[in-house]
């Protein structure tokens, strides 16, 4: 019977390289107006990362982006890699060359719904990521899948994550990754 692993990663902003900091003092000012520009980059980026599905260099494509940092806009950036393609190079480059990761995903969903709830942000990187998985035998995803969480503290968290856990193959190893900002995310993963 072949081993798998689990990666659970918390979804955000970074995932996309976008820089939380504001443009100038006047923008963190106004919090309504900085929300909505925030917004309006994730789905910029969104859009350009659904575009690459299309793409008949699909894998390179979405390197380029996530791993590389190759935005053609002018929004703020993070270092690349993403956080999670941070991840997945490492565990490439160390790991036999058989895709044997199930990857969850996790995103927020308000409600009311919030312009910043990253179910939308995971949603299209599950997209993505499993386009690239079906196109790249060395790439180290099994099968990505999406968690919808109802809200930022941890009690969401486990009753998202446990129903799957549960039904789960029996992992060989699991490991949960995030960026900035999704502490209390993170220990609801760990705590499920």
């Amino acid at each position: 019977m072949a081993s798998r692993r689990l990666l659970v990663h918390i979804v955000g902003e970074a995932d996309l390289l976008l820089d939380l900091s504001p443009n100038s003092d006047s923008e963190h000012e106004n919090k309504k107006e900085w929300r909505e520009k925030r917004a309006e980059r994730i789905e910029a980026r969104r859009k350009v990362l659904k575009e690459a599905l299309g793409d008949s260099d699909l894998v390179d494509r979405v390197r380029q982006l996530l791993a590389e940092g190759a935005w053609q806009d002018n929004f703020l950036s993070t270092p690349a890699p993403s956080p999670l393609f941070g991840v997945l190079n490492t565990i490439k480059s160390t790991a036999e060359p058989t895709p044997d990761l199930e990857l969850l995903v996790i995103g927020t969903k308000q409600n009311p719904l919030h312009p910043l709830d990253t179910l939308p942000i995971a949603q299209t990187l599950v997209d993505v990521l499993n386009a690239v998985a079906a196109a790249d035998a060395s790439f180290p995803i099994r099968k990505a899948t999406v968690v919808p969480v109802a809200g930022q503290i941890e009690e969401p968290v486990v009753e998202a994550l446990t129903p799957h856990l549960d039904q789960a193959w029996r992992y060989q190893q699991g490991l949960v990754t995030w960026g900035s900002g999704a502490t209390a995310l993170s220990i609801g993963v760990l705590t499920a």
